[in-house]
């Protein structure tokens, strides 16, 4: 399976790369009043269409990354559409996810995989009441350091992702490999796909990517 993944740093995103923006990507992006978080926006917008454009280009179709909208959904899951060019003439669907943490921004672009969930998280001190709301207590049992945290938080998130659940879910109903409750109703109307799971380590960060 071909899984496209592009890396953007934060720091790295400059005004010149708003023109690469749609007009309702603009609107949303100065929706962001503080800096920092039209920052992170961007650079996950930046990564979302390069991907994009190299899953396409994969298959022969040459597109550029203003002609790419990567909206969210009512879940906050980035949606893509073709706007300034022939969408006809692309006629294949991927899916798409992206995710950023810290200095670094990520997405993943696929036409083999109907779903993907992809998160980064950088591996820092967390409060104890975030481990309580997160973590179900079979799993704090398992987390003995803030490395092991970051890993396993970046698992589930990839996994919410994939459900197309997001954030709007209760976080123990998502063990990984496990589905509880909520996560394993929407996991059963998705007809149950197997779902493999990638894990790797850059730096100071943990990231994970679930797809079909």
């Amino acid at each position: 399976m071909s899984l496209f993944i592009k890396l953007v740093p934060v720091a790295g995103v400059e005004p010149e790369h708003c023109a690469l923006l749609t007009p309702k990507e603009n609107r949303m992006l100065m929706g962001f009043k503080i800096r920092k978080r039209q920052a992170e926006w961007l650079a996950g917008r930046m990564a979302a269409k390069r991907a994009l454009v190299e899953a396409l280009g994969s298959l022969g179709h040459s597109v550029k990354p203003q002609d790419i909208e990567v909206l969210p959904d009512s879940s906050g899951r980035p949606l893509w559409s073709l706007t300034n060019a022939d969408a006809s003439a692309v006629p294949v669907a991927a899916a798409c996810s992206l995710s950023h943490s810290g200095e670094w921004a990520i997405a993943c672009a696929s036409i083999a995989s109907r779903r993907l969930g992809i998160d980064i998280e950088k591996i820092e001190d967390r409060h104890p009441a975030w481990f309580e709301e997160a973590f179900h207590p079979a799993e704090r049992a398992g987390i003995i350091s803030i490395e092991a945290a970051a890993d396993c938080w970046a698992q589930k998130e990839a996994l919410l992702k994939f459900l197309g659940l997001g954030l709007n879910c209760d976080l123990w109903n998502v063990r990984p490999p496990l589905f509880f409750g909520r996560a394993k109703e929407a996991h059963e109307n998705l007809g149950a796909p197997a779902v493999h799971m990638r894990r790797w380590s850059m730096g100071s960060y943990r990231l994970a990517l679930a797809y079909s």
